[in-house]
């Protein structure tokens, strides 16, 4: 037995497993954060103005399914990308896009945020 108790296997075994409890435990409070994807009429709706605003038509029913899909896809990613850590200090991830959302980078809804940039780049009003 004594024998057994010196065996590095068991001692590399034993971390490990300790190791594992200690993540299970740390890491649920990430599993408890909300997983689910809700994707509303109005989404849709703007989904589908947008590919009217592209192709000049309708989207069709598989379409539109698509589109939605390619939704989540693209939702999916942005969570993983931030779980992982990948939004701080990054500019390819980042919240989705306020002008499509009606936002504006002043806060106000009214738009400009871009011409506030561009002054401050080059220190002239576009």
């Amino acid at each position: 037995m004594a024998s057994l108790l010196r065996e590095p296997l068991l001692h590399f075994l034993a971390i490990g497993a300790a190791l594992y409890g200690l993540y299970g435990f740390v890491g649920r409070k990430e599993a408890d954060a909300p997983g689910k994807i809700v994707i509303s009429a109005e989404r849709v709706a703007n989904l589908a103005d947008k590919f009217a605003r592209t192709w000049r038509r309708p989207p069709a029913e598989e379409e539109l399914q698509g589109l939605v899909e390619d939704h989540i896809r693209d939702e999916v990613f942005y969570r993983e990308g931030r779980a992982a850590g990948l939004d701080r200090d990054d500019a390819v991830i980042r919240p989705p896009r306020t002008a499509e959302d009606g936002v504006s980078s002043r806060g106000d809804g009214r738009g400009g945020g871009e011409r506030r940039a561009a002054r401050g780049l080059s220190g002239i009003d576009p």
